[in-house]
């Protein structure tokens, strides 16, 4: 993923935040029992939902530990080189569209809580598996989005507030 696109997701999803929220930072894995509930504002999830094989189960895990209110805030790729690396713990097992991260947060947020967006295009694409750094392509042609060459995922999905 060009630096570039990761830098345009990461602004869109701070927009789509609301900057009243405390953030926090943890780690842990998705697991249920691991989780505390009810516990934070903002949840920030880079890079990690399509190594979890289980991903329903990850996804209400997030919600989960989200308080009322609160805000869960994804990015996944979709073109990507797989991690192959034998001595690692995990294991890569997915790669969501736009509408495959609807539907995976829409059904445990509500799909009116949740709100996906895409980044890249076939430029994008070829120049992220070749090697190419950001600043290798065009401007006016790196920052053009195509949704049939979809790079990088982006969702902000929000826990429905106590009325």
């Amino acid at each position: 993923m060009s630096q570039i696109a990761i830098q345009q997701a990461g602004r869109r999803l701070g927009q789509l935040l609301r900057p009243t929220r405390a953030l926090c930072r943890f780690f842990l894995p998705l697991q249920p029992v691991l989780l505390p509930q009810n516990r934070f504002d903002c949840f920030i999830c880079t890079q990690t939902f399509h190594y979890i094989y289980d991903i329903d189960k990850g996804v209400e895990g997030a919600y989960r530990l989200l308080k009322p209110g609160g805000v869960l805030l994804v990015t996944m790729p979709t073109v990507s080189q797989k991690s192959v690396a034998d001595d690692q713990p995990w294991k890569e097992y997915w790669r969501l569209t736009s509408d495959a991260a609807e539907w995976a947060f829409g059904h445990v947020f509500g799909a009116e809580n949740v709100t996906v967006e895409a980044y890249g295009n076939v430029l994008v694409a070829v120049a992220f598996l070749l090697g190419l750094a950001a600043q290798d392509l065009p401007p006016k042609k790196r920052d053009v989005y195509d949704p049939h060459y979809q790079c990088l995922i982006a969702v902000r999905a929000q826990k429905a507030p106590i009325p």
